[in-house]
């Protein structure tokens, strides 16, 4: 199983051991150009939407749960 992963070990080491190789420059640029807070944006957009939906649901079984508890204690 060590011998498996040892080509993955051995590619990350060598990617992260080049900061400024030329693969290293074009993939920065490629990255930090001038789309990227629209990029980030995106990115994000899926967790902002999941974290409304989740707090929107939340807010709404909140009513029942109480009830419930009043219910019980009652």
């Amino acid at each position: 199983m060590a011998l498996a992963s040892a080509p993955h070990l051995l590619i990350a080491s060598v990617s992260s051991a080049c900061p400024s190789c030329p693969v290293g420059r074009a993939a920065r640029q490629d990255v930090f150009d001038q789309d990227f807070g629209t990029n980030l944006m995106i990115a994000l957009f899926p967790f902002l939407v999941i974290g409304l939906v989740s707090r929107a649901a939340e807010r709404i079984g909140r009513p029942a749960a109480r009830r419930e508890r009043e219910e019980v204690e009652a």
